[in-house]
C-alpha cells in the first residue's frame, strides 16, 4: 500500500485530501508542521508528500530541501498543494525537483490524477539505479537559487 504524507497546517485541507482519496489505496498520514512532515515521511517511507508553502515553523520550499537531501526520502514524490500561486513559488517548487505543484482551491478529481501520476513516476524512479536519478544540482545547469 502506498504511503502519503499531507504536510499543511489546515485541519480541513487534511479532511478534503482524506475525502478525496477514500476510493485509493493509499495509506494517508497527516502533520500539521514542517519538521513533524519530515520525521513522518522518513518512518513511514512516504511514497508522496503533499506539502504546504505557508507552514507554521517552517516554509515548504525548505521542508522540499530537507526530503530531497535525506537519503531516506530523496525519492519521494512531492506535490505542492498550496495557496501560495506566485509564478516565482511555482518555478522554486518545480526547481526543488517538486513532481507537480497545484494551488488552493483544488479539484479532488485533478488532485487524484496529479497524485496517481506522481505515484506512477516514483514506481518508475524506484527501479533505476541512483546513479541515474541522482540529477546533477539546478546550479551545473545555470539555473539561479530560488526562494
Amino acid at each position: 500500500m502506498r504511503s502519503i504524507v499531507v504536510i499543511d497546517d489546515s485541519k480541513d485541507i487534511h479532511r478534503l485530501i482524506r475525502s478525496a482519496f477514500t476510493e485509493e489505496p493509499w495509506r494517508v498520514h497527516s502533520a500539521h508542521r514542517g519538521s513533524e512532515g519530515l520525521d513522518i515521511a522518513a518512518s513511514h517511507a512516504a511514497d508522496l508528500v503533499l506539502l504546504d508553502v505557508d507552514l507554521p515553523d517552517m516554509n515548504g520550499f525548505d521542508v522540499c530541501r530537507h526530503l530531497k537531501a535525506d537519503s531516506r526520502t530523496s525519492r519521494t514524490s512531492i506535490i505542492f498543494l498550496t495557496s501560495a500561486s506566485a509564478s516565482d513559488e511555482k518555478i522554486c517548487g518545480l526547481q526543488l525537483q517538486a513532481a507537480d505543484y497545484m494551488t488552493k482551491p483544488f479539484d479532488a478529481q485533478e488532485l487524484r490524477v496529479r497524485t496517481r501520476s506522481a505515484l506512477r513516476i516514483k514506481t518508475i524512479m524506484d527501479m533505476m539505479p541512483t546513479c541515474i536519478v541522482n540529477f546533477p544540482s539546478r546550479e551545473d545547469f545555470g539555473v539561479p537559487k530560488c526562494l
